[in-house]
């Protein structure tokens, strides 16, 4: 058995779907040829590209070896390679086929988590990195926490496929929606934070910025991400947000990107006190109304672990 990848996962490229390396080799004789890496729309890949771009599988016996192979996609970005010996019994070859027919699901979460790698490097503060080098900066944030209503409760209901549905569809599509001002500081299961600066939109009004991306997020759950959901058979989609604006330090590094200060805790805390179809801010209520004039804006006193704490709440349920 081995087992190939993109090589863009690997920090190796900088294209997808380029080549595809070898991350194990498990099970073949001392002897026993197999590509260390293989470079795709190349003759020798063509086994693997067909596999990956029909996502399917793809079985024969090798000209060579005489070995019968099995490939099997993992999504978009990786692949299984199993060999048994022709002339062998190839009844566990078959059965692993059954298996395998049965742990699609399995597979589809590693597609999702393989996304979410992609999504960290091209999509988000760690990108940063390719324009500003290492940075420790103080500067305005505005920090936009995003929580995906009843998550664990249709997990279970619709099963795997509701978490593949947020993770690996509902997010990257948001994130691509407001990447050019926001950009994920962290994605974790059914929240995301978006983060707004300066460095993010190149805008100097970040302020302004800040709530472009807000209202681009609020519409497209309301619209595209909702009739997705619907669509998947997942009902309709409801979500709680908090954001915050203020002073923080950004730090770029080689180990990440992300945020320190007030806006990310105080996005954090409101998030946490927002019902399903609200959105909390520490921002005044005469702003928020100027800016977000289609939605209805009140304010609400909430208790956070400093004691009481005034909010601004903007409904956005549809």
């Amino acid at each position: 058995m081995s087992l190939y990848i993109d090589d863009y996962f690997l920090g190796r490229s900088l294209i997808k779907g380029n080549r595809f390396t070898r991350i194990l080799r498990k099970g073949y004789n001392e002897d026993h040829f197999t590509e260390y890496s293989v470079k795709l729309n190349e003759k020798k890949s063509t086994l693997i590209e067909e596999a990956v771009i029909n996502k399917d599988f793809v079985r024969g016996v090798g000209k060579r070896d005489q070995e019968e192979f099995l490939i099997i996609p993992i999504g978009n970005y990786s692949t299984i390679c199993l060999s048994v010996v022709a002339k062998e019994n190839l009844y566990k070859l078959n059965e692993f086929n059954s298996v395998v027919n049965l742990s699609k699901d399995l597979f589809q979460l590693v597609e999702n988590q393989i996304t979410a790698i992609g999504i960290q490097k091209d999509l988000s503060l760690s990108s940063l990195k390719a324009s500003y080098g290492d940075l420790e900066e103080n500067c305005q944030i505005g920090s936009f926490f995003i929580d995906i209503c009843d998550y664990s409760k249709k997990s279970r209901q619709f099963g795997i496929g509701y978490e593949v549905f947020i993770g690996n569809n509902l997010f990257p599509d948001l994130v691509k929606k407001v990447n050019h001002i926001a950009l994920p500081e962290r994605i974790i299961g059914d929240e995301i934070l978006l983060i707004s600066t300066s460095h993010t939109s190149g805008n100097e009004n970040v302020l302004e910025a800040f709530f472009e991306s807000i209202k681009l997020v609020i519409e497209y759950l309301n619209t595209e991400g909702n009739e997705k959901s619907k669509n998947k058979g997942f009902d309709r989609l409801l979500f709680k947000g908090g954001f915050a604006f203020g002073e923080g330090v950004l730090i770029i590094d080689g180990i990440s990107g992300r945020t320190l200060g007030r806006p990310s805790i105080d996005g954090a805390r409101l998030i946490d006190a927002a019902k399903p179809g609200e959105i909390l801010t520490n921002l005044d209520k005469h702003l928020v109304e100027e800016k977000l004039p289609e939605y209805y804006v009140e304010e609400r006193v909430i208790q956070v672990k400093e004691g009481n704490y005034s909010a601004t709440v903007i409904k956005v349920s549809m």
